[in-house]
């Protein structure tokens, strides 16, 4: 659909286009043009002029209908490996990375999700890295390993990718960090007198 719309756009663009600069040039003879197309329209009944109005506005509300309406997320992903047609589920694809990332140095925890079609992945990245990890060079090497997961190792292409980082000592709130705190201290004992 958005191929026809594209197409659909760019030729009404041209043909407003092709007005404004005759109008801008002769003002006149689109005055005339305009004055025959209204007195043909006059030969039709009016009933005919009313239906044809209506088709066409039923047209466009369909067309704006199926360009906002939401699209279901493809359900698979299509590789050919070793000259065979191999299908992919985006939770096999988003597991084979999670698995990945998960050997890598650095990283405590990783989410990934994938979207796309066809050979097309979009993936996102959740990751939260070991205390004191450098977060910009884990990073890199995470986004690396997921690229080489994607495409050397399932035969797919990496469209887009969008990674959220944060380190495992900004993830703990402070009320967390003070209850781990008081657990790993020994318990006091309070005597009454």
């Amino acid at each position: 659909m958005a191929v026809f719309n594209r197409v659909a756009v760019i030729a009404l663009s041209l043909v407003v286009m092709a007005a404004a600069a005759l109008l801008a040039v002769r003002p006149e003879n689109v005055a005339n043009a305009a004055q025959m197309v209204g007195d043909g329209l006059r030969s039709y009944t009016p009933w005919s002029v009313a239906w044809a109005g209506a088709g066409v506005f039923a047209l466009a509300l369909l067309v704006i209908v199926l360009e906002v309406w939401p699209r279901r997320q493809s359900s698979e992903f299509l590789a050919k490996v070793s000259g065979a047609d191999v299908v992919y589920q985006p939770e096999a694809v988003a597991s084979a990375v999670e698995k990945e990332l998960a050997g890598l140095d650095g990283i405590r925890f990783t989410t990934v999700q994938a979207n796309g079609r066809g050979r097309s992945v979009d993936l996102y990245l959740g990751l939260v890295t070991e205390p004191g990890q450098d977060t910009q060079e884990v990073a890199t090497r995470a986004i690396a390993k997921a690229r080489d997961t994607i495409e050397r190792g399932l035969g797919l292409k990496l469209a887009r990718s969008r990674l959220s980082i944060q380190s495992a000592e900004a993830s703990r709130s402070p009320a967390v960090t003070e209850a781990r705190r008081a657990e790993d201290e020994e318990p006091k004992i309070l005597r009454s007198a």
